[in-house]
């Protein structure tokens, strides 16, 4: 992220967006392929 600051400071708009969406990538796919789990860990200690 620090980087990603820098970056901001030297580059135009095109650039940091498309940097902006590689960073958050993984974050993404992370969601998607643990996002049971995660539902799983948000709904059960509301039911008991």
């Amino acid at each position: 992220m620090p980087w990603l600051y820098q970056l901001q400071q030297r580059s135009g708009q095109g650039v940091i967006f498309s940097s902006l969406l590689v960073a958050a990538i993984p974050t993404f796919l992370i969601f998607v392929f643990c996002q049971n789990i995660i539902m799983r860990g948000i709904v059960v200690p509301v039911e008991k």
